[in-house]
């Protein structure tokens, strides 16, 4: 701008005052050759150095141009401006390229606006009246009269029209969507102010618009639906799925529900949880609608079956018993089973592989038919052969048993399908006794002339048994009676005669003549001879035929006497002649090999040459050009002697600056040795010894080096400060994590030095990740009463089954944790669905009763045998007793009972023993005595005694035996050979039936021509 006043003006209209520049206008005209400016009321005039007259403004009063408003004069304006525009009445504007001139005349204006602009000027709300001093009119104030209030509140205040509206006006709101109020005061939710009564079905309070906070007891977002026992009106299992919820806690049942929360059906009047219910034989699972547990049936659960067959009919338990149980039989004597379908033979049911001994059918209690080749009432014997197992004659008189029909298991000794053929030594027939006897009994052979001993298995060649070591001169084998089979190079009867290579060992010309045939092809060859037939000459232990004889260096002429070949000597040619030197010269081979043949060397480890004259270094020979790298002398194997400058073994390498080319230290570790003391540097080192380095373009020992904030370690590589990171330790670290990264201080937070976090408002700690709810800290263990997160300042996330703004409430399956029906009144809702019951009472809701450890659900409960209707009480099925209706009942005693089933037998189930073994009967009262029940009119043979326990008969007088089978006649038995004096038999007790010629009560007489022989009449008879 131009002009010599503080309004940028030219004072008096003067063009002659001098220009200067003032922050109200981006540049003046000063220096574009205008040399006179004047003003008019509504234009600018210009004239330039070259007498050119110039305008802007509006064209009126004679100006130029047009003379509307809009108007611009362009015409006669000079090529450097391009455009020009009318700003206020009294102020132009020049564009000349990017640069805005301005000039205007002395007119006041108020913060850059001309007092004549009314509808800008002071905000349209007051006048100019000097300069930036606003005269305001009524309600507005401020320096440009651009403030005002609403309600005693600024316009531009964040809680005016309290907070939720725009003051448009002076005490004139605008509220958003969801208020009302003359200052924006009041929330609408659903249709309903705030004040109104029935706003949020008046069941609660609108705090924003459309957010209600329900009334304790209610919920739904307008708090419409009341809360019946933890669930809410609209959810389909309120009031147990069976009622409706119309009020707290206030149920409307269905029909066919009891009361309250309608949470149990009733059948036929019993509550489901009633175990009465459905007879106790199920599940009351709707009004009248019984689910009957598996066996019964009926409207009421009240019938049963077993085995598919009414419990009522003739037919059930196979007509062999009742039905007591569903599938529980309670058969009649001599019948089992889960269906009484089995008869019982002797204590074993039909079913029972091994009843009738295994050997028939039970076809009615105690009667088996018994299978083809078994015998007995029980099919216990076998017959063999036509006679029973238990035959004295069965199996050719006892020399096996029979085991089964026609099969005899033969005693130790005997084979054959009867046990008639007897065996010695383990084979019988031909083959027994080596096939050179006869078996006549077990184990007895009787030999064949030739054979001895108790098998028959030894032979005998002239008079010697073929077990002597002698026998067949020892040179051969008794093979059978007097034949001898001679070993190999002996002969003769008896294998005495022997010879060597087909002459006689008698005669002379044995063995060369030059030893003695001692064996069979085996000579003993004299001293300097060897050889099979000692046909050979010996020369220091080696035969002729040796080819290392004389060292296989010369000819054995005669015993011990070698006769060497050229470059050998020694007194079996053993030494070797290298360079005119004996191989036993320590100087042979240049002391540094050995002679192994004439004129050949073998050098140590280490030297080469015909004469093992130079060592080696390292791969190469003294005399080579190349040894020791070309930089050193080979003094002795592998031992170099280096030039100047080159080190190791080998001279293979230089040295720089007293390091080795392969020390890591050469060159200051940045560089490769090439040759003594001539370093070639790695990549961003320089100098002699490559120690120098930079990064990024500032020598490692510039302070100014890694921003002042590390160590230059290699190029550009910077090793920073505890706290700072990047390329050239640029940026600082806060909790370990880059200034650039939003881990650093978190999202509510930025790092402003090393380990500084400067944290946003309402947040704190070292990375401001920290913030509280409730006035107790984010972190703190019991922020949101233990129960849930503190998202952010005074926002609780409640965990899954709390609720409550500091998640103190919770409910335990839809009731509230107070509730005093809570956890089925039998526990305590400790945590959100988490009933601890009391003892006695399991389930998540502590409805399952539990009876000594099994919960009533469980279908061992009780033993399976009643129901459990409450801690510990079992109500017992029929026919079993105790606690846990563990015991069984049979014929009114207790399965514990030690005289239950007589003592006997177990009972299993009620009025159902289990006979011991040697018991039958229904309360096992009857023993059995050998298969023969006591009962029976055949035990213990006939009734010749009492049946008293399993296989124990107490005989009568005059009967004796296991099974009372024998009778006494006159103190003996009927089973010894003796009874009735050895002549009769004992036919009842102590009657004898005497056979013909024999008399008396124990056939003690005998009867010769019509006279009874009695000792006296014998006496008579003889004295006569």
């Amino acid at each position: 701008m131009f002009g010599s006043n503080q309004y940028g003006q030219f004072a008096n209209n003067s063009a002659t005052s001098t220009p200067q520049l003032t922050p109200l206008w981006i540049q003046t005209l000063s220096g574009q050759g205008f040399t006179n400016i004047s003003c008019g009321k509504y234009m600018t005039i210009l004239r330039n150095q070259y007498g050119q007259i110039y305008t802007a403004g509006y064209n009126i009063d004679g100006g130029l141009g047009l003379g509307d408003a809009t108007s611009r004069e362009s015409a006669t304006l000079q090529p450097q401006f391009s455009d020009v525009t009318l700003s206020y009445d009294y102020i132009s504007t020049l564009i000349e390229n990017t640069h805005v001139s301005a000039l205007g005349c002395n007119v006041p204006y108020c913060y850059g606006i001309l007092k004549y602009n009314t509808s800008y000027v002071c905000s349209g709300r007051g006048q100019c009246d000097s300069t930036n001093n606003c005269i305001c009119d009524a309600n507005y104030y401020g320096a440009q009269c651009s403030n005002y209030s609403c309600y005693g509140r600024d316009f531009s205040s964040i809680s005016v029209c309290s907070g939720v509206g725009v003051c448009s006006s002076p005490d004139n709101c605008s509220c958003m969507i969801g208020y009302n109020g003359y200052n924006c005061q009041n929330s609408i939710c659903y249709g309903y102010n705030q004040t109104d009564v029935r706003v949020c079905s008046g069941n609660g309070q609108c705090l924003s618009p459309n957010n209600c906070s329900c009334y304790a007891n209610y919920t739904g977002y307008n708090c419409q639906f009341p809360i019946c026992y933890g669930r809410s009106a609209n959810d389909s299992l309120v009031c147990s799925g069976n009622g409706t919820c119309i009020s707290f806690n206030n149920c409307s049942c269905l029909p066919g529900y009891t009361p309250g929360k309608c949470s149990y059906p009733i059948c036929y009047g019993y509550n489901s949880s009633d175990p009465l219910a459905c007879s106790s034989h199920g599940s009351c699972v709707a009004p009248n609608q019984c689910l009957c547990l598996s066996g019964y049936y009926g409207q009421l659960c009240e019938e049963y079956y077993c085995s598919n067959v009414s419990y009522q009919n003739s037919s059930v338990c196979s007509s062999h018993g009742s039905c007591v149980l569903p599938d529980v039989c309670n058969c009649t004597d001599g019948y089992k089973g889960s269906n009484c379908e089995l008869s019982i033979c002797f204590g074993k049911n039909s079913s029972d592989p091994s009843v009738c001994s295994g050997h028939g059918k039970c076809s009615s209690p105690n009667n088996c038919n018994c299978s083809s080749g078994y015998a007995g009432s029980n099919c216990s014997l076998s017959v063999c052969y036509g006679l029973l197992s238990n035959s004295s004659n069965v199996c050719s008189y006892g020399n096996g048993t029979c085991v089964a029909p026609n099969i005899c298991v033969c005693n130790d000794g005997y084979n054959g399908t009867m046990c008639q053929i007897p065996i010695c030594y383990g084979s019988s027939g031909n083959s027994s006794c080596s096939g050179h006897g006869q078996c006549i009994r077990h184990d007895v052979c009787q030999c064949d002339v030739g054979y001895v001993s108790s098998t028959c298995s030894i032979s005998v060649c002239y008079n010697i048994n073929s077990t002597d070591p002698s026998v067949c001169s020892s040179h051969g084998t008794c093979t059978a009676y007097n034949a001898c089979n001679c070993t190999l190079g002996y002969y003769g009867q008896t294998c005495s005669d022997y010879s060597c290579y087909n002459v006689s060992s008698n005669n002379t010309q044995v063995c060369s003549s030059n030893g003695r045939c001692t064996s069979p092809n085996t000579c003993s060859c004299n001293s300097g001879y060897v050889g099979t037939q000692c046909e050979s000459t010996l020369c220091f232990g080696r035969n002729t035929t040796d080819r290392k004889i004389c060292s296989s260096r010369g000819t054995c002429v005669s015993p011990n006497n070698c006769s060497c070949d050229i470059g050998y000597t020694g007194y079996h040619c053993q030494l070797s002649i290298c360079y005119s030197i004996n191989q036993s010269d320590p100087n042979v081979c240049s002391g540094m090999g050995q002679c192994v043949s004439y004129n050949n060397c073998s050098c140590v480890s280490g030297y080469v040459g015909n004469a093992c004259q130079y060592p080696v270094c390292y791969g190469y020979p003294a005399n080579d050009p190349n040894v020791c790298s070309r930089n050193g002398t080979c003094v002795s194997p592998n031992n170099c002697s280096c030039m100047t400058g080159y080190i190791q073994d080998n001279c293979s390498l230089p040295t720089c600056f007293g390091y080795e080319q392969t020390d890591t230290r050469v060159c200051s570790s940045h560089g490769y040795c090439s040759l003594p003391n001539k370093c070639i540097c790695d990549a961003g080192y320089y100098g002699n010894n490559c120690s120098l380095h930079s990064c990024f373009g500032i020598s490692s020992t510039d302070p100014a080096v890694c921003s002042s904030s590390g160590n230059c370690t290699q190029p550009d590589i910077c090793q920073c400060q505890i706290g700072r990171v990047g390329n050239y330790c640029q940026y600082s670290v806060c909790n370990g994590y880059n200034q650039t990264d939003v881990r650093s201080c978190g999202v509510h937070g930025y790092c402003s030095a090393p380990n500084k976090c400067t944290c946003d408002a309402g947040y704190y700690g070292n990375s401001c990740s920290l913030f509280s709810c409730y006035n107790i800290s984010s972190t703190d263990p019991l922020v949101c009463s233990q129960r849930g997160n503190c998202s952010m300042p005074n926002n609780c996330s409640c965990n899954a089954g709390y609720y409550g703004s500091n998640c103190s409430l919770f409910s335990c399956y839809g009731i509230s944790s107070k509730d005093p029906l809570v956890c089925s009144s039998k526990g305590n809702c400790s945590q959100p669905d988490t009933c601890t019951c009391q003892s006695g009472h399991v389930g998540d809701s502590c409805q399952l009763n539990v009876c000594y450890g099994l919960n009533q659900s469980n279908p061992l409960v009780c033993n399976s045998k009643g129901i459990c209707t409450n801690a510990n009480t079992c109500v017992c099925n029929s026919g079993y007793v105790g606690d846990q209706c563990q015991f069984t009942t049979c014929y009114s005693k207790n399965s514990s009972d030690p005289t239950v089933c007589s003592g006997h037998g177990l009972c299993k189930l009620p009025n159902q023993c289990n006979c011991s073994s040697g018991y039958i009967g229904d309360q096992c009262s009857i023993p059995v005595c050998y298969s023969i029940a006591s009962n029976q009119s055949s035990v213990c043979s006939n009734q010749s005694g009492t049946c008293i326990s399993p296989d124990s008969c107490s005989c009568r007088d005059g009967y004796t035996g296991n099974m009372c089978q024998y009778k006494i006649c006159n103190g003996t038995s009927s089973f010894y050979s003796s009874v009735c004096s050895g002549r009769g038999t004992c036919v009842s007790p102590n009657v004898c039936a005497c056979p013909s010629g024999v008399v008396g009560p124990n056939c003690e007489y005998t009867v010769c021509n019509g006279k009874v022989s009695t000792l006296n009449s014998l006496l008579k008879s003889y004295v006569l």
